[in-house]
């Protein structure tokens, strides 16, 4: 994907996911063949083998329609050192959001109807620049790609989430 300034690449765990579940949940109830790696209260870190995008997608959505079960999204690194290793600090979420910049003049509705996206809010602080959502995590890849390449915005970026870290209080001497 493109960050606005330049190319960016991240790295799929083809092999891993993270579920939300509703509080209460039983863990257990929705592994379908999956490894328990991380519970940290409602969230799981699964291992799963996928075969492909289309293998994950389709496991994440059977998987998704249970009724305990929040949301299932796929699992990227920042580098491929971060994904051989499973760094915890390049672990991201990949979510189904995207950062759009509009041209001046054309709205972000249009953009997003043309890929049946919609519009979660206009962003006020930031001229035609908006918050869309796809219908799944790595259609939200997809977006952002069709965004920049077809309709030449000039920014769409897809929104990662990343586990919140404790600083360590250190400060350097400047």
């Amino acid at each position: 994907y493109h960050d606005g300034t330049r190319p960016r690449e991240v790295y799929w765990a083809s092999d891993e996911a993270q579920v939300k579940l509703k509080p209460g949940a039983d863990p257990a109830a929705v592994l379908a063949g999956a490894e328990l790696l991380q519970a940290r209260a409602a969230d799981l870190r699964l291992r799963k083998a996928f075969a492909d995008r289309s293998a994950f997608t389709t496991w994440a959505s059977a998987l998704q329609r249970r009724e305990e079960v929040v949301r299932v999204l796929p699992v990227f690194y920042a580098t491929a050192r971060g994904l051989a290793n499973r760094l915890e600090q390049e672990r991201m979420t990949l979510t189904r959001r995207v950062a759009l910049t509009t041209p001046p003049g054309i709205p972000g509705e249009q953009l997003a109807a043309r890929y049946g996206a919609r519009v979660l809010e206009k962003v006020t602080y930031l001229p035609d620049t908006y918050i869309l959502e796809a219908s799944g995590s790595f259609e939200a890849l997809d977006l952002a790609v069709a965004l920049r390449e077809r309709d030449l915005v000039p920014v769409a970026i897809p929104q990662f989430a990343m586990r919140a870290r404790k600083l360590s209080g250190r400060r350097s001497a400047a």
